[in-house]
């Protein structure tokens, strides 16, 4: 089902992967915390294997994983928002991080999608507010 999802949008998925490596270069030229910044590459390299791979197998499995590593890299970004990047390119980044989560959210459990929209709760409690209506 994974595979059948990221497949379906093709090339789509592609350029909005493109987008991010992009976003990633220009985020990794304006942040100058060097210690900070290996592991926004780190997590920048972990994206593009876990995308890559449940984009060409169909297994939930490495669709949750590339899932859970666009939200690590999520967090990078929060450091580098923290230390002070420039706005215009932390909010691209942000949009092309978006962009692919929103692509495969509908692959991964509620659980997993809690985890995006956590704010300081407990997972019952982002569970309860995300999903109101019972879905």
């Amino acid at each position: 089902m994974a595979r059948r999802v990221l497949v379906a949008v093709g090339m789509q998925f592609v350029r909005k992967l493109s987008a991010l490596n992009m976003a990633l270069v220009d985020v990794q030229r304006a942040w100058v915390e060097p210690l900070e910044l290996s592991g926004m590459r780190a997590h920048h390299h972990d994206v593009i294997h876990h995308v890559c791979l449940a984009s060409s197998y169909d297994h939930p499995l490495l669709t949750r994983e590339a899932y859970l590593s666009l939200l690590g890299l999520g967090d990078c970004l929060h450091l580098a928002d923290e230390s002070g990047l420039d706005p215009v390119v932390s909010t691209n980044a942000w949009r092309c991080i978006d962009a692919l989560l929103d692509e495969i959210e509908p692959s991964v459990s509620r659980a997993d999608i809690a985890l995006r929209h956590a704010r300081g709760e407990t997972l019952e409690e982002t569970l309860a507010r995300i999903f109101k209506d019972g879905q």
